[in-house]
């Protein structure tokens, strides 16, 4: 096997996943000489699942034990030995989106009709970037239960769909407890 080649990515502000594919596949071809653009690496864009695809031809992609990579910030962690994967793509310039945290231990209560144990809503973030929400007015709602070991958290976006996070990052909720009058 030949000597393994290095790319640096620029240090800049990119707009997505894909907008950074893009310029790995363009280093790589340079660094490596290459003329065809499906020669080395090819990211193409699934908009409608926001899906990249991404294939490669006569290379391997070794990720594993190299630090500062942004394929760990692409959700790649293990070194691409085949022809095709895929990765999310994520809009790095996005707003924020509600967030609606439910919990195990409130009483239902009715939304749209249907009965729910909506805790609340948070706005959630997706700019590279950390945050926080602790809200100035919180919402302290009726336990439905006397006693519990455990409380099951969970947060889902608009559509009811679980909103995932990045694992490189922790997500860390805290919940207020407090005596309520009824």
């Amino acid at each position: 096997l030949p000597e393994p080649s290095m790319v640096i990515v620029p240090e800049g502000s990119y707009s997505s996943v894909f907008t950074m594919c893009w310029v790995i596949s363009n280093l790589i071809r340079e660094k490596l000489q290459l003329a065809k653009k499906r020669d080395a690496m090819l990211a193409t864009i699934d908009k409608q699942y926001s899906i990249i695809n991404i294939e490669i031809t006569n290379l391997y992609l070794i990720i594993e034990g190299v630090k500062d990579t942004p394929w760990t910030l692409m959700g790649v962690h293990e070194d691409q030995y085949s022809d095709r994967f895929t990765i999310n793509d994520s809009d790095f310039h996005c707003s924020d989106f509600p967030g609606f945290v439910y919990a195990n231990i409130i009483e239902n209560s009715y939304i749209n009709g249907k009965l729910s144990r909506n805790l609340g809503m948070v706005p959630i973030k997706t700019a590279p970037q950390w945050s926080l929400y602790e809200p100035t007015h919180p919402n302290f709602v009726p336990i439905n239960i006397k006693q519990f070991s455990t409380i099951l958290i969970e947060l889902r976006d608009i559509k009811g769909q679980f909103i995932k996070f990045n694992p490189n990052f922790k997500t860390v909720i805290s919940l207020s407890i407090r005596p309520i009058k009824r």
